[in-house]
């Protein structure tokens, strides 16, 4: 593992959390339409809660706003949570950036036939 992998995970801790303990951020830039927070849901359930609500150091949500209302609907009581360091904090507005790419459908088809 290199050096900038260690440092990498030593900065991000993943750990249970009490979903009233995190706080939305009022100035979110992402809006969740009721059908994307159902699907989310979906996916939850299915899946279980496997990417985290990244959050400050005042336990406001970072990225994550879905998921978080997603958890509020299906009544769950704790979430995963990961605590970034502050200097991290504009990997928010990265994450919530649109890329210009598509998806390949021939290849997406075929990477969920294939397994």
């Amino acid at each position: 593992m290199s050096h900038f992998q260690s440092e990498k995970i030593a900065s991000f801790f993943t750990t249970q959390t009490t979903v009233e303990s995190i706080k939305p951020d009022s100035r979110n830039p992402r809006v969740h339409s009721p059908k994307q927070i159902k699907q989310i849901a979906r996916s939850i359930q299915s899946f279980g809660f496997n990417v985290p609500i990244l959050i400050d150091k005042e336990s406001k949500i970072l990225c994550g706003h879905g998921r978080y209302l997603a958890a509020k609907q299906l009544g769950m009581s704790e979430v995963s949570k990961g605590e970034h360091p502050p200097q991290l904090t504009a990997k928010k507005l990265i994450s919530h950036l649109p890329l210009p790419a598509d998806w390949g459908e021939q290849r997406t088809l075929l990477g969920v036939t294939e397994r």
